[in-house]
């Protein structure tokens, strides 16, 4: 490379315009402002290049290294003017700096494309779908942990590992003071709150799940669970960590509770009219006892023991009292059993049985259609009977006693004796 010497040449610590031509011709030009720097061209300048002159634009093919001094001091062309139009580099292009594209793109592969707008950076190749992977680790195509965004019909977020690659938890969080918000179609559907909450963006409008399809399997809360309208539970309700206590329904319109894992457990319903705590409260209970249905009141400590009323009708009928006593709610009013129909067969009293009168003070009466057996038992037992007409003799046994309602002076009364019924003197 030799000196021009029809070129403009500055020399020593002025600012100038250096020419230097190659064997060919061609001319290069290399300024500097003042103070003068040296350009460092190490190699040899080999091959055709560009046109003639200061004016022209050509490559420069180098066998070794183009370096420059000092460091990262001067610029290959300028922001909008003096650019080259291209840049090939069989290696690598590492910028200390930024690596910018000002008006243009960056082409990857020569197919894929990053693009830049306005504060936007898109990745693209016409309509063939994109894949961004960011790695964790990279050994080769076959071992690696990294993360993928996969565009193309759904897009999917990804976590992969293959091979060696670790496997890694994922994490997506907002590390400032502000919401995580998940949308479609352009729209907020679902946010995270700054304190961890989970909230739906429009207030009671959107599902988990769906009818009959794309549902959960389980859900697990240590809290409380507070909905605005119904539950509706497809399957049973299970209560208690152990889920022995299990609400189902047994058919339509039933409801049902039992033990779907141990049908042969029975099952206590509880309601309580006071709580304290485990030792202190008054409640209603439905249970089975020994093979028993029990219906009853339990209290404890400071529980009251109460009462059992019978309603229907929306009106108390009979009471059970705390004491074991059956009252009619209304004296003289309710009857057990009605007549000739609805009877109960037999009526055993250990004590005393008390016919009393009724409210307008008129007395009562003990109605026997049979007879009206008195005594300890059938062996000693006394039989009263009443009919009209003397006593057939097959009725009775010895001992018991007939009145007749047609009877007459020492024919009103007759006992059974030996077999034979006799008048008495009544």
């Amino acid at each position: 490379m030799t000196r021009d010497p029809g070129a403009n040449e500055n020399t020593g610590d002025q600012a100038g315009t250096l020419w230097l031509n190659t064997v060919s011709s061609n001319y290069w030009q290399l300024t500097s402002t003042s103070p003068v720097y040296t350009w460092s061209l190490v190699g040899s300048l080999l091959g055709q290049t560009g046109p003639a002159g200061p004016s022209g634009v050509g490559a420069i093919p180098l066998t070794q290294n183009l370096t420059f001094s000092p460091d990262n001091t001067y610029d290959i062309g300028t922001t909008s003017t003096n650019r080259p139009r291209h840049i090939y580099s069989g290696g690598w292009v590492i910028a200390a700096g930024a690596l910018q594209s000002k008006q243009g793109q960056i082409a990857l592969a020569s197919t894929n494309i990053f693009d830049v707008g306005s504060n936007v950076l898109e990745q693209r190749n016409a309509t063939s779908p994109q894949t961004l992977r960011i790695y964790n680790t990279f050994t080769d195509a076959n071992n690696y942990s990294r993360l993928s965004l996969i565009g193309g019909g759904a897009v999917h977020v990804l976590l992969e590992q293959a091979g060696t690659g670790p496997a890694q938890d994922m994490r997506i969080r907002n590390n400032g003071n502000g919401y995580l918000a998940f949308g479609t179609n352009a729209a907020d559907r679902w946010w995270i709150g700054p304190t961890g909450h989970l909230g739906a963006q429009t207030d009671n409008t959107y599902d988990i799940g769906a009818n009959g399809a794309n549902r959960p399997r389980n859900a697990y809360f240590a809290g409380n669970v507070n909905l605005g309208g119904g539950l509706w539970a497809i399957g049973s309700l299970a209560l208690g960590p152990s889920q022995d206590a299990w609400l189902t329904r047994d058919a339509a319109d039933t409801l049902a509770m039992r033990d779907i894992f141990a049908g042969t457990l029975s099952q206590t319903f509880r309601i309580y009219n006071t709580y304290t705590d485990a030792s202190n409260y008054e409640r209603a209970v439905i249970t089975f006892s020994g093979g028993a249905m029990v219906l009853g009141q339990e209290s404890s400590g400071t529980g009251v023991a109460r009462s059992l009323f019978l309603e229907t009708g929306s009106t108390v009928r009979w009471i059970v009292t705390n004491t074991g006593h059956l009252w009619a709610q209304a004296d003289n009013t309710y009857d057990i059993g009605a007549s000739g129909a609805n009877r109960p067969r037999d009526i055993y009293a250990a004590r005393s049985m008390g016919v009393g009168f009724n409210a307008s003070g008129v007395a009562g009466s003990l109605t026997v259609q049979g007879p009206l057996s008195l005594g300890n038992g059938a062996a000693v037992g006394l039989g009263l009977w009443s009919g009209s007409g003397v006593p057939a003799a097959g009725l009775g046994a010895n001992g018991d006693i007939y009145f007749r309602s047609d009877g007459g002076a020492g024919t009103t009364m007759y006992q059974k004796r030996a077999g034979t019924w006799t008048a008495t003197a009544a």
